[in-house]
């Protein structure tokens, strides 16, 4: 079963028509999305935190070289950032890599990027030396990963894999992210 992922909401009563509105309602109705990025229920969860990443991406862009904003973003890395990435590193990964190994390869090439860029930019802030360049690097960076992600890796593995291993990798991925503290936003839907 596929479902659409969108990040746009669908205000109540709203009709979907072919014009281009749509959304969805609180986890309750998937509709069309105008830029037809469906999403298997197992990576919805990964998707909504990309959303959230994309947002910290644009902030490190406008506010490069602002202290705050750096700060704010080493929360969201220490906080929000490595657990989705240790999310997909010890569940999606493994089961994409017979079907994309050379996206997986890249992702976890990427993920050590960010996690460098972090580090840099924690080190240069400790240090009082400028962050404008590292700020802007991490945002390119995260920025051009999460649209990898979503519009061809995870494309290409909603495809290839069969329907029930994106279910045993989805309840795989929820079980990890309720370990360390995440609820589940969306649940797998039942056969």
């Amino acid at each position: 079963m596929r479902i659409l992922y969108d990040t746009a909401w669908k205000a109540p009563g709203q009709a979907v028509t072919d014009a281009g509105n749509s959304g969805w309602q609180r986890g309750l109705d998937w509709t069309v999305s105008p830029r037809g990025l469906y999403r298997a229920p197992a990576l919805v969860p990964l998707s909504r935190d990309h959303h959230e990443a994309l947002i910290q991406a644009l902030w490190l862009k406008r506010r490069a070289g602002r202290p705050p904003a750096a700060l704010g973003f080493l929360e969201f890395h220490r906080a929000e950032l490595e657990g989705h990435m240790a999310d997909e590193e010890d569940v999606v990964l493994p089961a994409a890599e017979s079907v994309d190994p050379a996206g997986a390869a890249r992702i976890r090439r990427e993920h050590g990027e960010i996690r460098g860029l972090a580090g840099a930019l924690e080190a240069a802030l400790l240090a009082g030396e400028q962050i404008a360049a590292t700020m802007e690097d991490l945002a390119r960076l995260l920025h051009d990963h999460v649209r990898y992600e979503e519009r061809v890796f995870f494309m290409g593995v909603q495809a290839a894999l069969p329907g029930d291993a994106l279910e045993s990798m989805g309840a795989a991925l929820e079980a990890h992210r309720a370990a360390r503290g995440v609820a589940a936003f969306c649940r797998i839907p039942a056969r």
